[in-house]
C-alpha cells in the first residue's frame, strides 16, 4: 500500500512539473505499462520517446525502465549490460543509485548461473569500467576511481588478485585488464 501511495505521489509530481516537456505524455503512457507489468509495451512506447523526444528531460528515464523492464521480463544478461551503459551514459540521473542495485542483483542472478564473469561486479561492485592492474599500479588512483578507501581496495585487490589468477593469470575477465607485472624483470 505504501508503495503505491509513493507511486501515486510521484506520477503526480511529474505530471505538475513536466507538461512543458514534449516527452512527458509519452513518458507517462510508458510509464503506465510499467506500473502494470506490460514490459513489452513500455520498452517499445521508451524506445519511441527515445528516438521522437531525444532531448526531452526523460530520456534518462527512458533508458532506465527499458533496462528494468527486460530484467522483468528475465533477459537478464541485455538487461544488465543495459543498466552498465545507463550509469555510463547517465551518472548524474536520479536512477543511477536503482541502476546499481540491479546491476548487483543481476550480478548475483548470473554468477549463480554459471557466468562468473558477472561476479567481478558483485563481488568488488565493479562499474565495467577497464582497470589495469599490475604490481605497480597505483591504488591510491584505483580508489578514487571506484570511490573507496585504499586500505579497502588493497584487500579486495588481493582477493581479486588470487581469483582472476585461478581463472586467467593474464587477460581480460569482466572488464577488467589484468597483468601481473612488468615482463621486463
Amino acid at each position: 500500500m505504501k508503495t503505491i501511495l509513493i507511486l501515486l505521489l510521484l506520477v503526480a509530481v511529474l505530471y505538475a512539473s513536466g507538461q512543458d516537456d514534449p516527452g512527458f505524455k509519452s513518458y507517462m503512457k510508458a510509464y503506465e505499462n510499467v506500473l502494470n507489468g506490460n514490459w513489452d509495451e513500455s520498452i517499445s512506447q521508451f524506445e519511441s520517446l527515445i528516438k521522437q523526444h531525444p532531448k526531452s528531460e526523460y530520456v534518462d528515464d527512458a533508458f532506465f525502465w527499458i533496462a528494468y523492464s527486460k530484467k522483468e521480463q528475465n533477459e537478464n544478461e541485455e538487461s544488465m549490460q543495459l543498466f552498465l551503459d545507463f550509469v555510463k551514459k547517465y551518472p548524474k540521473s536520479n536512477h543511477v543509485e536503482n541502476a546499481n542495485r540491479n546491476i548487483r542483483t543481476l550480478a548475483r542472478t548470473l554468477s549463480k548461473a554459471g557466468k562468473t564473469k558477472y561476479s567481478l561486479y558483485y563481488n568488488y561492485g565493479l562499474n565495467g569500467n577497464s582497470v589495469t592492474v599490475s604490481s605497480t599500479f597505483p591504488m591510491a588512483e584505483l580508489a578514487a576511481a571506484q570511490s573507496i578507501e585504499s586500505s579497502e581496495l588493497a584487500e579486495k585487490m588481493t582477493v581479486l588478485s588470487q581469483q582472476v589468477a585461478e581463472i586467467a593469470p593474464v587477460g581480460d575477465v569482466a572488464g577488467v585488464t589484468w597483468s601481473l607485472g612488468d615482463d621486463d624483470d
